[in-house]
């Protein structure tokens, strides 16, 4: 049995980042070896050791897979208004319950896989296909909860602050099963709002917005809710931010191309009309049109990434967007241009064109990994970026000179070129040759 992908994976990175020390040590040495050279250099990588499982670890492996699966199944059930710490200790007694016995006995046939959207709690389910109706029926079953907990807190105030004049008599405003439903969050940490923008859902996306709001000048004292807050901030949290970390609503309308709710989410502002305050912004967070997700990722590259060149254009003319702008990894527009997701030749070539001749966005410029915008597009078989890179100003290409398309397909610090890795990522080989021979990548 072979050892999965992951591990593969790390075994690789951990190759690679002890050959980018080594090389570096060598170019602090000498000046007399040139980038060629350093690709001539032996390598010491071994790929990892296949395995075979015995039959105890085979079964122990399938009765934890099956408990988490129970666990899953349990948590997906759970109405979310009343998710509380009770039913959670209740899931997990349930959890804890299922034995290993049961577990091998369990016929797996009988339980189909599922999708991580089919794996979502109702209320980020309704969100994610635009069900405002759905979405209405929880907030206020949530509220008929707060409002029998508001009646039954003022019921044993009551004696208490009977001799009390009505303008010192505490205000309750109890909203802790609706708050708790706007704040439930996937395994990626993604609310209602993220769903319903990456779906396109304006209505639903507003109702949302405008709900948020609405609680939060509800509550007396309180200026911001630090639980929200958070999640929409783009400042890093304390160790290492992972990559889906820290996207707002913003990104994922920018990442599916969605221009009404990007519209929606950088001009339409939230008001106070009873008291006349000063505006809030959605849910007292602006968004902006540059703001980083955990890894510095702004909704540009999530654009450029989803191969939209409406958004794009929107982002960067409409709304100041900047096209400069590079992510932890120093990955540029160019780089997630060459990873996009777009199958359409004619997306992707508009999408390249616009960010080099009206952005000014250089193809052969490296990241942290020595990748150009090549290498990235060889990683994703992209073959529309590689030819449109290759192809002249005539031909709707790129028209690099001589000096860039050499530039572009030198190895990276990992001593692999565009070619390489289009072959390792099971692409064509006949394209791969061409790469070779004819551009010399």
């Amino acid at each position: 049995m072979k050892l999965g992908k992951l591990a593969q994976k790390i075994h690789r990175r951990e190759y690679e980042r002890q050959e980018r020390e080594r090389r570096q040590q060598l170019r602090n040495q000498t000046t007399v070896l040139n980038r060629s050279q350093y690709s001539q250099v032996p390598k010491k990588f071994k790929p990892l050791v296949s395995w075979t499982p015995t039959e105890t670890e085979k079964k122990e492996w399938a009765a934890k897979m099956l408990e988490i699966l129970y666990t899953v199944e349990n948590e997906s059930r759970i109405l979310p208004s009343t998710c509380s710490k009770e039913v959670g200790s209740e899931t997990t007694k349930r959890s804890k319950e299922i034995t290993r016995e049961e577990s091998k006995s369990e016929d797996k046939s009988r339980r189909p896989a599922i999708t991580y959207r089919e794996s979502l709690p109702p209320f980020l389910m309704a969100a994610s296909k635009g069900d405002i109706s759905k979405l209405q029926g929880f907030v206020e079953k949530a509220k008929d909860m707060d409002r029998e907990t508001t009646k039954t807190c003022s019921t044993t105030n009551e004696p208490r602050d009977a001799m009390k004049p009505a303008d010192q008599k505490p205000k309750i405003y109890d909203n802790q099963h609706l708050q708790s439903l706007l704040n439930i969050r996937d395994r990626h940490k993604s609310t209602a709002e993220h769903w319903a923008a990456g779906g396109g859902h304006l209505d639903c996306l507003r109702y949302l917005y405008k709900l948020r709001a609405n609680l939060q000048l509800s509550v007396i004292g309180t200026t911001r809710d630090k639980s929200s807050e958070s999640h929409y901030s783009s400042s890093k949290k304390a160790g290492k931010a992972r990559r889906r970390d820290g996207k707002t609503p913003l990104h994922y309308a920018a990442r599916n191309g969605h221009v009404h709710c990007i519209e929606y989410l950088l001009e339409e502002q939230l008001w106070n009309q009873s008291s006349h305050q000063i505006p809030f912004a959605h849910t007292n967070t602006k968004h902006h049109v540059d703001e980083k997700s955990g890894e510095g990722t702004t909704p540009l590259h999530l654009a450029c990434y989803g191969g939209h060149p409406n958004a794009v254009k929107i982002l960067v003319e409409k709304y100041g967007a900047n096209p400069h702008a590079t992510n932890d990894w120093g990955c540029t527009c160019a780089h997630w241009a060459a990873m996009t997701l777009s199958k359409s030749e004619d997306s992707v070539r508009e999408l390249c064109s616009y960010l080099s001749e009206h952005c000014g966005i250089s193809f052969t410029d490296t990241q942290g990994q020595g990748h150009t915008a090549l290498h990235k597009a060889a990683h994703r078989n992209n073959q529309h970026v590689i030819r449109w890179m290759a192809d002249s100003k005539g031909d709707g290409g790129a028209d690099l000179e001589p000096s860039d398309k050499v530039k572009a397909g030198l190895p990276d610090l990992g001593g692999h070129k565009p070619s390489e890795i289009w072959q390792n990522m099971g692409g064509n080989a006949d394209f791969s040759q061409w790469m070779k021979t004819a551009m010399g990548w």
